[in-house]
């Protein structure tokens, strides 16, 4: 992953499961920037996200630019080289649906 990536955290690069209910991906990459709800950018560093990994567990998953809750992250960890990784639960078949076919994304 370059350096120079520039995403909010909830768009999360998934893929769907045979399950048709279940998306995992990469939420944030070493050295990844994000741009928080205040503007400010974060430059994600390895020990941060290390720390931070198993807190994403439990959260909600929103479709981008959206506070529609669409499921919930049922396991999250570090992965080395990658960054923050998850598995979640969608709740809407239809909206599953669009994500498998990249008319959505979380």
């Amino acid at each position: 992953m370059s350096s120079n990536n520039k995403h909010a955290v909830t768009t999360a690069t998934a893929s769907l499961a045979e399950s048709q209910q279940v998306i995992s991906g990469t939420a944030v990459g070493i050295g990844d920037t994000t741009q928080g709800l205040s503007d400010d950018l974060k430059r994600w560093g390895e020990d941060e996200l290390r720390e931070a990994a198993d807190s994403l567990a439990g959260g909600d998953v929103k479709l981008l630019h959206s506070d529609t809750k669409i499921g919930e992250v049922t396991d999250s960890g570090f992965v080395e080289d990658e960054g923050v990784v998850y598995e979640a639960e969608i709740t809407d078949n239809e909206i599953a649906e669009s994500i498998q076919n990249g008319r959505l994304t979380v």
